[in-house]
């Protein structure tokens, strides 16, 4: 069996365009944003010191997905910190636990930096809710249904 390492992406500036391409192909054109600002975001996410973090898993050596931890998803929601956001895994890659582990890190990584709390939102709430995460809200966005759902730490 393969193994899941999933580490800063911090340490592999060189995968920041890959993840900014799957993010772009999985939401960029519900979001508004180019390619361009979301490879500028993830870059300042990894900066030293912005609070944030970004993590990229590898699953057999080969890059396969990515999580980041930030402190606003939503900005009608800005009171609410931080979040999960953008879990990916590359079509190649699901089903193998590797957003599950990635999910996991994430919430380790909040607990470690003293957050209580960790909030996201999803089309897909079922998959969240095995890995302990709760409702929290329903959200209509671009005339899409989300749930807002939270996990304490």
């Amino acid at each position: 069996m393969e193994r899941i390492e999933i580490q800063p992406l911090e340490r592999h500036p060189h995968l920041i365009e890959l993840c900014a391409r799957w993010n772009f192909d999985e939401w960029g054109g519900s979001t508004g944003w180019s390619f361009e600002e979301i490879v500028s975001g993830l870059k300042k996410i990894v900066e030293p010191g912005s609070g944030e973090l970004a993590f990229i898993a590898h699953y057999g050596g080969k890059p396969a997905g990515f999580a980041l931890l930030i402190d606003c998803d939503l900005n009608s929601h800005a009171h609410l910190k931080p979040w999960l956001a953008s879990l990916l895994v590359d079509q190649a890659f699901r089903d193998k636990g590797i957003g599950r582990a990635l999910v996991a890190r994430v919430e380790q990584a909040a607990q470690q930096r003293g957050d209580s709390e960790l909030f996201l939102f999803t089309t897909t709430p079922e998959y969240y809710r095995p890995l302990g995460w709760q409702f929290f809200e329903d959200l209509e966005k671009g005339g899409a249904a989300f749930e807002i759902m939270s996990k304490k730490l």
